[in-house]
């Protein structure tokens, strides 16, 4: 056994050195954890600037938004919201945000246990295989999952502020899609914090689940954010901030004929 191990210990530096040119005799020890990760798990560097460039995109105090999405529609909603607690549903211009309707959701609190959908985006339920007209958001999410969500949801409106959830949905066969959502307070014709926006972004892409729909989600990390910290000098003007328009196969699912 010991002689097994020592030609082992021989092959793999043996491997590191002809490769990396670096060992006992060949220059600096190299990080072992780094040389592993880049063979077995072949991390490209495209995917290491990816990751660089998602730590760029910190917002309201410091949390991470993966998703340029889901930071664009952050934007949007703080160029609406200006000087106000939060803006209006009738400021929302849908041409403004097209490329974020598949993903986009309306959500209404009925009281504190209902916070059900209004509309939501084709690419949204198709994730699930139904539509979710009148459906409970809190239904998504099980045990603990869906106490920490009501008490989140409720906070975000009677608090006024914005949060992220980031969470991992499951197929039947166990196939798994992380997403992010982001809900954004916004007030009703009276002026009333009712409803909230939604994106719900994939951090990879669903042809991952093979078609398979989400039976099952659970959380990752949720919480409030601090819109105050979010806007810098500069980023947006105090405007909307303007998106590439694309034209994506999108069907809303409408509750009722006034959402």
């Amino acid at each position: 056994m010991a002689h097994f191990i020592s030609r082992l210990i021989f092959l793999y530096r043996r491997a590191t050195c002809r490769q990396d040119h670096t060992w006992s005799g060949c220059g600096t020890k190299p990080a072992l954890f780094g040389s592993i990760s880049h063979r077995f798990f072949r991390v490209s560097p495209d995917e290491t600037a990816q990751k660089r460039a998602r730590k760029t995109r910190r917002l309201s105090g410091g949390r991470l938004m993966y998703s340029e999405k889901t930071t664009a529609l952050f934007y949007y909603w703080m160029g609406l919201k200006q000087t106000r607690h939060a803006p209006n549903r009738r400021d929302i211009e849908p041409r403004q945000i097209k490329s974020l309707l598949p993903n986009l959701f309306m959500l209404e609190r009925i009281d504190t246990k209902h916070i059900v959908f209004r509309l939501a985006g084709t690419a949204f339920c198709e994730r699930y295989g139904r539509e979710f007209r009148a459906h409970n958001f809190l239904s998504l999410w099980r045990g603990d999952d869906h106490l920490r969500i009501r008490v989140l949801t409720n906070d975000l409106l009677d608090h006024v502020r914005p949060g992220l959830i980031t969470y991992r949905g499951e197929s039947i066969d166990r196939l798994t899609l992380d997403s992010e959502i982001l809900l954004l307070p916004i007030c009703d014709e009276l002026g009333r914090v009712n409803r909230l926006m939604g994106t719900a972004q994939p951090l990879k892409p669903p042809s991952s689940l093979r078609s398979r729909k989400i039976v099952k989600q659970w959380v990752l990390d949720c919480e409030e954010l601090d819109p105050t910290s979010a806007l810098t000098a500069g980023s947006n003007n105090g405007a909307p901030r303007p998106l590439r328009v694309d034209t994506p196969d999108l069907r809303l699912v409408v509750a009722n004929s006034n959402p």
